[in-house]
């Protein structure tokens, strides 16, 4: 954790648990594509651990709206990983647009899409899970957790993320509870 070079350990947790969503890939294919890891000792913020808010519902998430992704996934498609963590801007797309681009059916309500209409800017293979954040007068939000996509990078094929403030509720649930 706080790592920016990949075989860098800044600092190293054990998991206690892995609390999956109920509802994982229901009702369709990679809905509620979320989890959540219990460490078993508190993490040290500072130089490369931080923190990030739940959404607010008072800052609605627009269309067009620039959010960041990161991770160490591929620079392409069945590409290299990059020695260091990358950062990439991706604005928000609508849902009538992911739907069109994914087929209605296959979009859930627990999903957001981000990219280009172009292509060229995305999440690939290994960032699964990395954050998507976005910022809300100087605070960071994350919004998203990278989930899926065809291909990366290619046009009208945006980033699908799971939509963490439709998700909010469970999480903060189970953060209650356990």
């Amino acid at each position: 954790m706080g790592a920016h070079h990949i075989t860098d350990i800044a600092q190293e947790h054990q998991i206690e648990k892995i609390i999956m969503h109920e509802s994982y890939n229901s009702p369709t294919g990679l809905a509620h594509d979320i989890a959540l890891l219990k460490l078993k000792t508190a993490v040290t913020l500072g130089e490369g651990v931080g923190t990030v808010c739940l959404p607010d519902i008072n800052h609605p998430l627009l269309d067009g709206k620039t959010c960041y992704i990161t991770g160490w996934g591929t620079l392409s498609s069945g590409g290299s990983q990059p020695p260091y963590l990358m950062e990439a801007s991706v604005p928000i797309v609508s849902q009538a647009k992911c739907e069109s681009a994914y087929g209605s059916s296959n979009i859930h309500d627990s999903m957001i899409c981000a990219g280009l209409d172009a292509g060229g800017v995305d999440a690939c293979q290994g960032d699964s899970g990395g954050p998507m954040v976005c910022e809300f007068n100087g605070k960071w939000f994350i919004e998203g957790a990278t989930s899926w996509g065809h291909g990366c990078a290619l046009p009208n094929k945006y980033g699908v993320y799971a939509k963490v403030r439709y998700l909010k509720s469970w999480v903060e649930n189970k953060m209650a509870s356990n």
